[in-house]
């Protein structure tokens, strides 16, 4: 009688891909049984880095490579193909090269306030390369809470009103406009 074979695949050696990539791949895997519709192989991982994703039916690996120093340099993603019962495992080999991105702004736009009254914005740039930093806060004694908290980014600002002031290293632009202020 003939036994059921284990599903093969095919991965080629490495790929190498830089943060920021949207990386498509579909792991060419086959099932020697094919003709049992029972049979059909699945793609599965337990270890996928984040970003990604695996189609079960298709093999189909989708990852948008996420700005993370964790995950540069050489990474290996496991994954099974199985048939049912039968199974195969192998691992997907990934040379993620460090791309550093620009910071960007949200949106500020919108503000408005009136003659007299103070206006404090706190104008942050997200930094992917630094996915975690938060900017520090200006404590009334003049310290920084967090003490210590290097921003990934530098700030400044040019041509503010007369009376603004910009703190760089809480991002913060402040602003009591007078009554002769007014306008857009």
């Amino acid at each position: 009688a003939d036994a059921d074979r284990a599903p093969t695949f095919h991965v080629a050696d490495r790929f190498t891909v830089r943060q920021g990539d949207l990386w498509t791949y579909r792991i060419d895997g086959s099932n020697f049984d094919s003709n049992d519709p029972d049979d059909a192989l699945r793609f599965t991982s337990d270890h996928l880095p984040p970003g990604a994703t695996l189609d079960v039916e298709t093999g189909t690996f989708r990852w948008e490579v996420v700005y993370d120093n964790a995950y540069t340099g050489d990474i290996d993603i496991p994954f099974v193909v199985s048939s049912g019962e039968l199974t195969t495992t192998g691992e997907i080999l990934v040379h993620v090269i460090d791309v550093h991105a620009s910071p960007s702004f949200e949106s500020m736009r919108g503000w408005s306030v009136f003659e007299g009254q103070s206006l404090a914005i706190q104008a942050f740039a997200f930094d992917a390369d630094q996915p975690a930093f938060r900017l520090p806060q200006r404590n009334d004694d003049g310290s920084l809470d967090p003490p210590n908290a290097n921003s990934p980014v530098i700030y400044q600002a040019t041509n503010l009103p007369e009376g603004a002031s910009f703190d760089a290293e809480t991002a913060t632009l402040t602003w009591t406009p007078t009554f002769d202020q007014s306008g857009d």
